[in-house]
């Protein structure tokens, strides 16, 4: 049995490995804000304050006493008024999470980042770190800045990379759907959803000189699509297989460095997109003349799903090679993002509405 400080146990991510945590009967400790978590050793705290706010006793009471500490807490934002807000949570907030640790004699600590520090590299090494790319927020930026200040910290780290994340694997269940495959997708279902509304009340003729039609089975010809790389890799894992890999790598004796938790090969943007749009009901025809409806649906699309375009028209090739080999026979490569994996992630996106 280990025993396991979590940050961030309430959040999706951090949610599903204190689950995994706990079935498999490891002693977790989590620092919350609100509510207890049932099963789980609860402290109050918040790691965007000095030692996350723990007592001088608490930190007493747990000295000496825990394996490794998992900090998952962070804060996702990608517009550009949150500067301050992500600094607060993702630089801040590592920086007394280790502080934490210190304090706590915890034996490894393991932060959880995210693949977005790649910018707008085309190809991204597990060792790499700064090689000169663009960041294009301040959730990069404070990430990239989260990662330095583990990689600078004396005792054992380890830093794992993730991409985007999906649903379940087996599923397609999930309680977020705000990453940038379900955005983008979100963007072409209302826009459908829109459409057909005016399709029925009248607009037909207008839409249909505009190549705009839908067909008997209900399938939306749209002269319109997000600007993509359609060759880059669709770099997203399933949330249960990346809560499972983090729990087995958090609990691996001496894994430290920096790891891609990531899709040893990927399919493509265009793959993936052509097969979420069929099962969504829109076929994508090239662009014509245009018109008022193509623009409502050009507008549209960029407004639900603009601040994902990026990740869209350039998306990193990061290369996956330390985890299998630390892991050995622990590892469990990620499950296939195939045709039906991604027919059933989209359906639950239909049937939640994305929300």
């Amino acid at each position: 049995m280990a025993r396991v400080l979590v940050t961030g146990a309430t959040g999706w991510i951090g949610s599903l490995v204190t689950a995994a945590l706990t079935r498999a009967g490891h002693a977790v400790t989590a620092i919350v804000r609100g509510p207890p978590i049932d099963g789980v050793t609860c402290v109050r705290g918040d790691v965007t304050v000095a030692l996350a706010g723990w007592s001088a006793d608490a930190i007493a009471a747990h000295a000496g006493a825990l394996d490794v500490m998992i900090h998952l807490a962070a804060l996702v934002r990608l517009d550009a008024t949150s500067g301050e807000a992500l600094a607060r949570a993702n630089v801040d907030g590592t920086r007394h999470a280790l502080a934490l640790a210190d304090a706590l004699a915890v034996r490894r600590f393991v932060h959880v980042s995210s693949a977005s520090v790649a910018g707008d590299a085309r190809a991204f090494a597990e060792t790499d770190l700064d090689v000169g790319q663009t960041l294009r927020n301040d959730y990069e930026r404070t990430k990239l800045r989260a990662e330095q200040l583990v990689a600078a910290h004396p005792g054992p780290t380890a830093i794992l990379r993730v991409p985007g994340v999906v649903g379940d694997s087996s599923t397609g269940a999930t309680r977020s759907y705000d990453g940038t495959f379900y955005r983008a997708l979100a963007a072409y279902h209302f826009v459908r959803e829109e459409l057909a509304a005016e399709w029925r009340a009248g607009e037909r003729e207008a839409m249909e000189r505009e190549a705009i039609r839908f067909d008997a089975a209900g399938v939306l010809s749209l002269p319109v699509e997000l600007a993509c790389d359609r060759a880059g890799p669709c770099a997203v894992v399933p949330q249960d297989w990346l809560a499972d890999t983090i729990v087995a790598f958090a609990l691996a004796p001496a894994a430290t460095g920096t790891f891609h938790l990531v899709q040893a090969a990927p399919p493509t943007i265009g793959w993936a997109l052509d097969v979420a749009l069929a099962r969504l009901g829109v076929a994508l025809v090239p662009p014509g003349s245009g018109g008022p409806w193509t623009r409502f649906a050009r507008r549209s699309l960029e407004r639900i799903a603009r601040h994902q375009l990026p990740y869209l028209a350039a998306a990193p090739r990061l290369t996956c090679a330390r985890l299998p080999a630390i892991l050995g026979a622990a590892y469990t490569p990620c499950p296939p993002f195939d045709r039906a994996c991604v027919e059933r992630l989209v359906d639950r996106a239909v049937e939640a509405r994305f929300a």
